[in-house]
């Protein structure tokens, strides 16, 4: 009985498939190790702790997209750091903008 017979089977593609779930949870792990940093710097730019957390998740989200072109692990909490940072002033100009429309 071959191994493809039984439902068993090892291809590049699932080879691929388990190497990217590792990858996304290994982000998950770090990303966690680094969220209560994070959300303190959000909070300083932005001085609100709401905004702060949906800047928390927009970086995680951004930073999702960009994992594969990043590749050193030293400089992670670093790279995230600079990822939140863009997006809280961001967020911080966007809330500016719309604010001075209103008054």
């Amino acid at each position: 009985m071959t191994r493809g017979s039984i439902g068993i089977s090892c291809t590049q593609h699932d080879t691929q498939q388990r190497a990217e779930q590792q990858q996304w949870t290994t982000f998950d792990t770090w990303f966690s190790r680094c969220r209560n940093t994070l959300h303190f710097l959000a909070g300083l730019i932005l001085g609100d702790s709401g905004m702060a957390k949906d800047a928390v998740e927009n970086c995680r989200t951004q930073a999702l997209g960009s994992l594969p072109c990043f590749e050193s692990e030293g400089a992670f909490r670093s790279w995230l750091a600079r990822v939140l940072i863009e997006e809280a002033i961001t967020m911080r100009e966007i809330t500016q903008t719309v604010s001075g429309l209103r008054g």
